[in-house]
């Protein structure tokens, strides 16, 4: 399970075909990052690329939470000396609690449309 999941059943790992086919390469994404397989840097490239080559729209409940972790993934900057000059300038620690936040909003909403 994802560190600090409240115990919910759609986040194991086992679970990731319940979750519509167009979101699991995200959840995915999101899971491994969470369970520090990927780091924030890792994340952010393959994330950005995925998101990029959207051209369906996803429901907004979906789409809002996708849309505020590209925004942090954005801001993300890992340097400390660099941050300061980075617009959202979100270190790894604020990047986690956008990604889980995130993570959660897409199983709310996913619990919701079944």
């Amino acid at each position: 399970m994802v560190p600090n999941d409240g115990g919910n059943p759609l986040l194991r790992w086992s679970d990731l075909d319940k979750f519509p086919a167009r979101l699991r390469p995200y959840v995915a994404l999101i899971r491994a990052y969470l369970s520090e397989r990927l780091t924030g840097v890792e994340l952010g490239l393959a994330y950005l690329a995925l998101f990029k080559r959207e051209v369906e729209f996803f429901p907004d409940a979906i789409y809002q939470p996708l849309e505020d972790l590209f925004g942090a993934l954005d801001g993300f900057e890992p340097d400390d000396g660099l941050r300061s000059g980075v617009i959202g300038g979100l270190d790894d620690d604020q990047l986690r609690v956008a990604a889980r936040t995130a993570l959660n909003r897409l199983v709310a909403a996913c619990q919701e449309g079944s």
